[in-house]
């Protein structure tokens, strides 16, 4: 017996599943709901991804401040209302039979779908430090494009790994009134970084403190052993993709980024699209990841009307 035959009319078989409920899923998800297909997003933590834990954003279009918590609710009582549905669990694998698609969760769901979009995003790698979690959104962000704009005139330190560092810290510099760069890694080249940066190499942090309301100090040790007043620290030390279910090395780079056709978020597999942070190297905004989830549903729509003609 073929597997059409034994998902058609299954209420597992979807016209699109969507791994991943952050802006790009969520976006992706409207734009096939308002479609007439069926569509369900699946979300091991809250709807809305890393969006939720940001505490003011100033920089999406069409709103001069609003919380990341205010904006997910936003997307994901669009997306539902539009027809969407909502699935909680973890994705543990996926597979291809027959043309379908087929997603597997830790929770023992087995679902089928005519396309997968795969928007399950990043997550940073943090520095593992006493006072990082608690002072996350009170002056520690991991996103200078995001956050940049706070530390205007305010004392502020990136600290990095990463040319990606080294990026964020020229981002910075004429924002600042005074800036330092706490150097994790000796090889990055900071030969451009500019005159008014204060480069601190050959140590480490060892403490973030606050007043409970707002991140005050960073402690050093090393080379530079000492507490240093700031208001705003910018962690720029490397990202790692949510791709651990993939099996499927034909789909990912060489950092397990997933590879996507920019113009229309195809990736390696027919039938499967990718949108949003886990298949972007830079520019990791809101708004390009709604735009990226627009993109991989309307190339999503186009698959399915040529592939699945009724």
């Amino acid at each position: 017996m073929g597997l059409e035959s034994i998902v058609v009319g299954d209420s597992n078989l979807y016209d699109a599943l969507i791994i991943g409920g952050g802006p790009a899923g969520l976006s992706a998800a409207l734009y096939l709901a308002r479609a007439n297909k069926r569509v369900g997003f699946i979300e091991k933590n809250n709807p809305g991804g890393k969006l939720v834990s940001i505490a003011e954003i100033k920089n999406y279009p069409g709103f001069a401040n609003v919380s990341g918590n205010d904006l997910a609710m936003s997307f994901f009582n669009q997306a539902t209302e539009a027809g969407a549905e909502y699935i909680w669990g973890d994705v543990i694998k996926i597979d291809q039979k027959q043309g379908y698609q087929i997603v597997y969760t830790r929770e023992g769901n087995t679902m089928y779908a005519k396309t997968l979009i795969i928007a399950s995003g990043t997550t940073e790698t943090k520095l593992g430090v006493r006072g990082e979690n608690e002072y996350l959104q009170k002056g520690i962000s991991y996103c200078v494009l995001c956050d940049g704009i706070l530390a205007k005139n305010c004392k502020t330190a990136v600290i990095g790994s990463n040319q990606s560092a080294v990026g964020s810290v020229k981002y910075l510099a004429g924002i600042a009134s005074k800036l330092y760069f706490v150097v994790l890694d000796e090889s990055i080249d900071v030969s451009d970084v500019p005159n008014n940066v204060e480069i601190i190499k050959g140590s480490k942090i060892s403490l973030f403190s606050g007043n409970g309301r707002a991140l005050t100090s960073m402690l050093l040790s090393g080379a530079v052993s000492k507490e240093i007043m700031i208001d705003y620290a910018f962690i720029i030390n490397g990202i790692s993709a949510s791709t651990d279910f993939i099996n499927n090395k034909e789909l990912l780079t060489n950092d397990n980024i997933i590879k996507v056709d920019n113009s229309n978020k195809n990736t390696a597999i027919p039938g499967i699209f990718s949108a949003g942070d886990v298949s972007r190297s830079s520019n990791k905004q809101v708004v390009t990841a709604v735009s990226d989830g627009a993109i991989a549903a309307t190339s999503a729509i186009a698959y399915i009307n040529s592939k699945f003609k009724k």
